[in-house]
């Protein structure tokens, strides 16, 4: 589609439809061949506690007019939380923790500030997420001879979570769950695997 074509088949058709909620002041558009992005400015009275319903309205409105876009059209997308600002950022640094104990302190004090009335919304940036990596050895895979791909599909089986069975007592009913998830790098590295009938430990064919 050309920008002639996006401009009056998609933007304008939209532009047009959200102008009729009274609390939008203005729309600004910005529209290339075959893609419109539209910018909704709520007006500077609209009552902080009326957002998510306006917002509500504007999906709604879309929704009734998406018949009228052009065949094969994708969207529309929404991001509600455009307008999203921080009051306040604050940097958190701990000699002699790990990231894992720094994460679980900085956790700590989140739940604590949301629970501040006026608090509308807070958020961590920069978490480090904790991984484990396997390093195989294919020298020691073709000697037990074990492939990657099968290794690597035995351990995902042993760390699925799924339900075991339950166990009816009288008008009680326990739910049963079989151990065997991966919580820590010692429990990986104590793990008997048994692939195509042969049985080793993980640490034997990688480095953790």
């Amino acid at each position: 589609a050309t920008i002639s074509d996006t401009l009056d088949q998609v933007t304008d058709r939209i532009e047009k439809e959200l102008q009729q909620i009274s609390a939008v002041d203005y729309t600004r558009s910005y529209t290339t061949p075959g893609q419109a992005t539209v910018f909704v400015n709520l007006r500077d009275t609209t009552p902080p506690q009326t957002i998510p319903w306006l917002f509500y309205q504007v999906r709604k409105r879309l929704g009734d007019i998406k018949g009228t876009f052009p065949q094969g059209m994708q969207g529309p997308f929404f991001n509600d939380e455009f307008g999203d600002v921080y009051g306040n950022v604050y940097a958190f640094t701990a000699d002699g923790l790990s990231m894992r104990q720094l994460r679980d302190y900085v956790e700590t004090v989140r739940t604590r500030i949301i629970k501040v009335p006026s608090i509308g919304k807070t958020q961590i940036l920069g978490a480090q997420d904790e991984v484990i990596s396997l390093d195989f050895s294919t020298r020691k895979l073709a000697g037990l001879g074990v492939d990657a791909q099968s290794l690597i599909r035995t351990l995902q089986a042993q760390n699925a979570v799924a339900p075991s069975g339950v166990i009816q007592a009288g008008p009680e009913r326990v739910s049963v769950r079989v151990g065997g998830q991966f919580t820590d790098e010692n429990s990986l590295k104590a793990i008997n695997l048994r692939v195509n009938d042969r049985f080793f430990r993980l640490s034997d064919v990688a480095e953790i």
